[in-house]
Parts: structure tokens; C-alpha cells; sequence
């Protein structure tokens, strides 16, 4: 099996064009509110059908309408929320920086 990587996408300003044309495409309208700091660019608004995503980026933006779109409405009390456990996002933080990737594939569904 080879170790050659077959994709990597990471967070950076090249992104942002992709998640802008998902969000328009998904029928949403976007604005930019203007931050009152000379140093914030603001905050990012998508729109549609009364309901309103807010965050400080294209990226997050993106994440958010993906949290809606999965768990609805009440995505913070519904049924189907993720499992809460503060456990799984502290073991995550605390596998942080592997030797090498293999580390990370090596991790068991559970695990990972």
C-alpha cells in the first residue's frame, strides 16, 4: 500500500472562493458586517428562510450551515447530536502532532 498522500486540503485563503460558491449554491444570501476594531475584518452572514449563520469566516461559515443542515433547529438538543463528551475532543487535542501519519492511521475507529 503506498504512503503517498492522495489529497490534503487545508485551511488557508485559497479555500474561502470554495466555501463562498457552496454557501451560494445552497440558495443563501451573504454579507459581510464590517468589525468595529480597525484589525476585524467582521463577520460573515449567510442567510435563508428566516435563519441566519454567523461566523468569522467563509470556512466556519460553511461548518456551521453543515451542523444545521445534519441536526436541524434545535441542533443543540436534538436526539442525534454527536456524543458530547468532552473526552473525545481532549484525547483528540491530546494525540495532538504524531510522529507521522501512519500514527494516525493506525488509530482504530474508536480511536479516531
Amino acid at each position: 500500500m503506498s504512503k503517498e498522500r492522495k489529497c490534503r486540503v487545508a485551511e488557508a485563503g485559497n479555500t474561502y472562493n470554495y466555501a463562498l460558491s457552496i454557501i451560494k449554491n445552497k440558495g443563501y444570501k451573504i454579507f459581510l458586517v464590517p468589525g468595529l476594531q480597525e484589525n476585524n475584518l467582521g463577520d460573515f452572514w449567510a442567510i435563508k428562510d428566516k435563519r441566519d449563520f454567523i461566523a468569522s469566516d467563509l470556512l466556519k461559515l460553511l461548518g456551521l450551515i453543515s451542523i444545521w443542515e445534519t441536526f436541524g433547529d434545535e441542533w443543540h438538543t436534538n436526539p442525534q447530536k454527536p456524543d458530547n463528551d468532552k473526552d473525545t475532543y481532549d484525547k483528540i487535542v491530546s494525540r495532538a502532532l504524531p510522529n507521522e501519519i501512519d500514527d494516525l492511521e493506525a488509530l482504530s475507529a474508536e480511536e479516531f
